[in-house]
């Protein structure tokens, strides 16, 4: 499972970013929503 959930991850923070348009922002976020989709 964790194999799986590291490209994800590594998705999301490429994706993020775009999104946002900013550096900081999203290294702040993907880590809580990371633990989230886990727990759920």
């Amino acid at each position: 499972m964790n194999l799986d959930s590291e490209p994800k991850v590594l998705a999301v923070k490429l994706e993020v970013p775009k999104l946002s348009q900013a550096p900081e922002v999203p290294i702040v976020k993907p880590p809580p929503v990371v633990k989230d989709l886990n727990k759920g």
